[in-house]
């Protein structure tokens, strides 16, 4: 976020300065080489902050799609109207908006959260429809659109989440919550497979005082169906959810540390 009212290459770009008083999310477009700033988007507005943390690009049409949190209340965060949630549902919430690709325009924004604090990480666009799944942290039991989802209740304190949104932000094909039972859990990234059927969740799943790395499988409808879970813990141990899954102790463990294929 930003507080500066003279970001690069602002002209044309939608809310191009931000208040005395506004910390304001940003967007910035550059060329390929990474040499030259082509144009910078501000989000937000009033007194409270808005944070990007992510965006994605729609290969369909070039559409930017970015998230984050803030804590614009009502329905006063910008671009919300005709979005699947309008007003904020806590004193933080998670936030999705979709930019034009040259960044000249906001075309919607949706607000994404529950009665609690909620922050969205990762966005991720499937292949063949444009769906989007947004993934994060809440502390939201009445997270929205997670009744009919795969895990649908709340396992601890704080939980990991998973959305999905069509591409116009109006209305989401399902949500669900992620972690393993009985732990606290966040998610921190979020890939779809090329054939649009399942959506890879990786973050922490929490049983203090420690925090084992977790990898998760959810079919794309996030409607009830097995969530396959493995993690890794602090003593190097490779434990999965349900047991059994098959996924061999060396590639799962690869997997937490460089990136390998591992087969859920």
């Amino acid at each position: 976020f930003s507080k500066s009212g003279d970001l690069p290459a602002a002209e044309g770009a939608f809310r191009t300065a931000a208040g005395p008083a506004d910390m304001q999310g940003f967007v910035t477009r550059m060329d390929a080489g990474l040499t030259r700033f082509l144009r910078t988007a501000c989000l937000g507005g009033g007194v409270a902050w808005t944070e990007i943390r992510c965006a994605a690009v729609s290969p369909f049409d070039g559409t930017v799609f970015v998230g984050g949190l803030t804590r614009i209340k009502a329905n006063l965060f910008p671009g919300v109207a005709g979005s699947v949630q309008q007003k904020n549902g806590g004193e933080r919430d998670g936030f999705i908006s979709r930019f034009s690709g040259d960044l000249s325009v906001l075309h919607r924004s949706t607000y994404v959260g529950g009665l609690g604090d909620d922050e969205l990480y990762c966005l991720a666009i499937r292949p063949g429809d444009g769906v989007v799944y947004a993934g994060g942290i809440s502390i939201s039991p009445d997270f929205p659109g997670t009744a009919g989802g795969a895990v649908p209740v709340m396992n601890g304190t704080y939980d990991a989440f998973l959305m999905g949104l069509n591409p116009d932000l109006a209305t989401r094909i399902g949500a669900t919550f992620v972690s393993p039972s009985g732990r606290d859990g966040y998610c921190k990234g979020v890939a779809v497979h090329p054939d649009g059927k399942t959506v890879y969740v990786c973050g922490g799943s929490v049983d203090e005082p420690k925090t084992d790395g977790l990898l998760a499988r959810v079919e794309a409808s996030l409607g009830p169906s097995p969530v396959l879970m493995v993690m890794k813990t602090g003593e190097g141990t490779v434990v999965s959810e349900p047991p059994g899954i098959d996924c061999p102790e060396t590639a799962c463990r690869a997997v937490f540390r460089k990136g390998a294929e591992v087969t859920l």
